[in-house]
């Protein structure tokens, strides 16, 4: 019996054929799988980071759609990269987020015709929007920093790659520019985003790097050497934080009764007040602004556009090193300034805490930074350490070496930054003991004083400073004159102010407010002016506290004190000033009240704010 040979070879046909089939089929849905796990991914991330819960899929769906119109080759190939352009998609609606749709409930029957008016111009409106972000995401995918993740050679994708740029021609050279920040407002309302977006990436992507991928620019900010301090509507959010202080504060106090209930009230209220929104502070060189060595991490800086509450903190960093003679450029300005006398008026106010720049950077979550790599005045950066994934955490864009540009100055429509101007005094008995000496209760040791007002114009700074001055004049006249007749005299030390941390003998501010020389009138002036103009030539005062001191000493023209009680009080020792008088001998043991302890003393106060039951 003969083995019939073809009958065996084509049975092999059969199965090998089979077995092509199977790999083929087993291939496709494959790649079907992964495309859809990938779809997936990328959907999950948008739909959590930009969505509400339970928004649904048609939502969900046009984000995606959105990618598929900005890079055809994220259809079918570069698998990888999906995860990367859903990231990047939504960095671009944080920074510019959509408007919200009109609610057909807030128009009447006969405002029908508006509220079809209003939809249809917020139906164009997104449309054009979705045109700029397909443009802007367009430029991200191919822009020189891309950083889309890999996954080996794609060579569907590459396809689609090659015939898409034949397809667009000159368009794929041209020349890449960042997104651009519309508005420091935005980005303070998209908070919440921006926090689901880290929590989000370190969830669905553990080694990546926590950052947006995207490198934004801000065309115009001020930047300042302050550090904004946590407001207390910020702390609570708006509604909490107004409970706290109607409920809870005034059980915070109600024992406080060292001295009369006046001064008790006066205190209380300017503190609740200063801290409302949250008031600024300037940088030191003491070790609380210092991070470790091995950190490459160094002190940020105040960068934000109308007010201080609408604004961020950067830094500069380099590979190796923290970048702080970039800083330290941008804010040359405020260490000199030209042409500052003017022989007829004598000197001008030159003094200004913010100087206008553009900067480039990426955005990162301030929860997100280790204990060592923000200083320990800055902590706040990082929100609650009992809450790490709180709201409390704030924005910071991190910027590379020569990143920053001083902006000119002329080309702005004004030069317009405002901030809190403030100081603050301790209240302590006659013999210089705290009334509180817990360092827990450090807060009410304060009495603050302050002002609101631009902090980018050396004309107006200087105004505001002189008018918070007399303000606390006369309330400190006022103060001292009641707790003496009530047989209760107390003794107020100057402890720091917004110019001036008054610190420890190891700590400066930074950029105190530069002193000036004595420089001779004008010859041609008359010999009345020259002689107006012969002591304040040589004695303008630009630092808050100097402002307080000379007016304290000024007398009138028959040689009395124009500020009678507070000359007294500095001459018996119950007003104390640097300036004048030492108050070195004062023992307040650990308890400190230099501006770079405030971070710490108004940590504290929150903690005792926000304890059920206070």
């Amino acid at each position: 019996m003969s083995f019939d040979w073809k009958n065996l070879w084509d049975v092999a046909s059969q199965i090998e054929a089979i077995w092509g089939w199977a790999a083929f089929v087993f291939f496709v849905l494959t790649y079907i799988s992964y495309l859809a796990y990938s779809y997936y991914r990328a959907g999950s991330f948008l739909s959590r980071v930009l969505l509400e819960p339970g928004a649904g899929l048609r939502r969900g769906g046009r984000k995606m759609w959105l990618l598929a119109r900005a890079d055809a080759g994220l259809l079918f190939g570069r698998h990888a990269s999906r995860f990367s352009a859903a990231r990047r998609l939504a960095e671009l609606e944080i920074l510019a987020p959509a408007e919200k749709r009109p609610n057909r409930n807030d128009y009447s029957r006969a405002e029908l015709d508006g509220y079809v008016k209003d939809l249809n111009a917020w139906r164009k409106h997104r449309s054009e929007r979705e045109a700029g972000l397909i443009t802007s995401l367009q430029a991200e995918l191919r822009g020189p920093s891309s950083h889309f993740e890999t996954s080996g050679f794609d060579l569907l994708g590459r396809c689609i790659e090659g015939v898409s740029s034949l397809l667009k021609g000159s368009k794929s050279s041209a020349t890449y520019e960042p997104p651009h920040l519309k508005s420091f407002s935005h980005l303070d309302e998209n908070r919440d985003a921006i926090r689901r977006y880290f929590l989000t990436l370190k969830d669905m992507d553990p080694k990546a790097e926590l950052r947006f991928l995207s490198e934004t620019k801000i065309d115009i900010g001020y930047v300042a050497p302050l550090f904004l301090l946590t407001g207390i509507l910020n702390r609570f959010d708006e509604d909490g934080g107004w409970k706290h202080i109607l409920e809870n504060y005034r059980s915070l106090v109600a024992d406080d009764e060292p001295y009369s209930i006046e001064t008790r009230e006066l205190r209380s209220f300017l503190f609740n007040c200063w801290l409302l929104w949250g008031p600024s502070i300037s940088l030191c060189s003491c070790s609380a602004w210092r991070c470790p060595a091995e950190a490459n991490a160094s002190y940020l800086l105040q960068y934000g556009y109308g007010d201080e509450n609408q604004s961020i903190g950067v830094f500069w960093r380099s590979d190796s090193a923290p970048d702080e003679m970039e800083s330290n450029q941008l804010l040359l300005p405020l260490r000199s300034e030209p042409d500052t006398v003017d022989p007829r008026i004598g000197i001008l106010a030159t003094a200004r805490l913010a100087v206008p720049a553009v900067l480039r950077g990426h955005f990162r979550w301030g929860p997100d930074y280790r204990p060592d790599q923000i200083c320990r005045a800055q902590q706040q950066v990082r929100g609650d350490p009992e809450e790490p994934n709180s709201r409390g955490g704030r924005v910071v864009l991190e910027c590379a070496s020569n990143r920053g540009l001083i902006a000119n100055r002329s080309t702005l429509s004004s030069n317009y930054y405002s901030a809190y101007i403030w100081v603050i005094f301790v209240i302590c008995d006659e013999r210089g003991r705290l009334f509180y000496p817990n360092a827990n209760d450090a807060w009410k040791n304060l009495l603050c004083f302050f002002e609101h007002g631009n902090i980018a114009d050396a004309t107006t700074f200087q105004a505001l400073k002189e008018y918070l001055i007399a303000k606390v004049n006369n309330s400190l006249s006022e103060i001292l004159e009641r707790e003496r007749i009530l047989g209760k005299p107390i003794k107020i030390v100057y402890a720091c102010a917004l110019d001036d941390t008054n610190c420890s003998a190891e700590g400066k501010t930074l950029f105190p407010p530069s002193s000036h020389e004595r420089v001779e009138p004008c010859a041609s002036l008359s010999e009345s002016d020259r002689t107006r103009l012969e002591n304040t030539l040589s004695t303008k005062k630009e630092r808050i506290v100097d402002i307080l001191a000379e007016q304290i000493l000024t007398t009138d023209i028959s040689g009395k004190p124009v500020h009678p009680v507070l000359a007294e009080a500095v001459a018996s020792g119950h007003l104390i000033l640097p300036v004048i008088a030492n108050a070195d001998e004062l023992d307040w043991g650990e308890v400190n009240f230099s501006s770079c302890s405030l971070p710490q003393i108004v940590d504290d106060f929150y903690h005792a704010l926000g304890q059920p039951g206070t």
